[in-house]
């Protein structure tokens, strides 16, 4: 009975574990950007990620995936070949405004080679700090400013990754934000980098985590788990009555 009971509370502190440590809600902005510089159809796919449960230093992913739309490398990324040096998101509604861009990480390049600041907005300087929109605004700044990260590779995704600090809570439903950024070219006559591409949409809607394979559990108050527990107990303890009288 006490291995029975054992094995029972131990489940259900795996149990509690799991519920406390899965995102409680997020919302994800989509923004996808076609510039084929001339050439086949191309797109960019870019993702906002924000894990938002009333938060006021709350977790966000931008994602930018170069998709290869053949698959096969025949009808390449218009992006492939350049550099990426600067990025920009913002949460347009409700506005809340971030005090602490909250940068920690990334796949294009190292921490390092990165400088997040708020209320920046991009440009093709790169960003132009007090702009006055509160918005998130990062530069390449390794190996000179205005150089970047790349080359950039054919269906590759690169990743930048926050805890950002917001001057109040984020509500549960996002409703509109932005994403930008801004690209470099190598000119092959005097090897200097130039302006490639600047992608700046006018914006677009967050969508709800049940749209992006993400669960949204609440964690049970200790009431709840006390009544689960006890009810493992009781059926563990009906389950070995049963095995005496067999």
């Amino acid at each position: 009975m006490s291995r029975v009971r054992s094995g029972l509370i131990g489940n259900l502190v795996a149990l509690v574990a799991l519920v406390a440590a899965a995102p409680a809600h997020a919302s994800t902005l989509t923004l996808t950007d076609t510039f084929a510089n001339g050439g086949p159809a191309s797109q960019t796919i870019w993702t906002l990620v924000v894990n938002n449960d009333g938060c006021s230093t709350c977790d966000v992913t931008l994602t930018a995936f170069f998709e290869d739309l053949d698959g096969a490398g025949g009808n390449v990324n218009a992006y492939t070949g350049q550099y990426i040096d600067s990025v920009n998101w913002t949460i347009d509604s409700p506005k809340v405004n971030p005090t602490d861009d909250g940068f920690s990480s990334t796949t294009a390049g190292s921490f390092a080679d990165w400088d997040f600041q708020v209320d920046a907005k991009l440009n093709s300087n790169q960003c132009d700090p007090g702009a006055g929109n509160e918005e998130i605004c990062g530069d390449w700044v390794s190996g000179g400013i205005g150089a970047g990260f790349g080359p950039i590779v054919n269906g590759s995704t690169l990743e930048w990754n926050f805890s950002t600090v917001f001057d109040a809570a984020l509500p549960l439903t996002l409703t509109s934000g932005n994403i930008r950024a801004a690209f470099n070219t190598i000119n092959p006559s005097n090897e200097n980098l130039q302006n490639f591409n600047i992608f700046s949409p006018g914006g677009g809607k967050f969508v709800p985590d049940d749209h992006i394979n993400t669960q949204d559990i609440s964690t049970p108050e200790p009431a709840s788990l006390l009544l689960i527990g006890t009810g493992l107990v009781a059926a563990a303890k009906a389950r070995a009555t049963r095995k005496k009288k067999a």
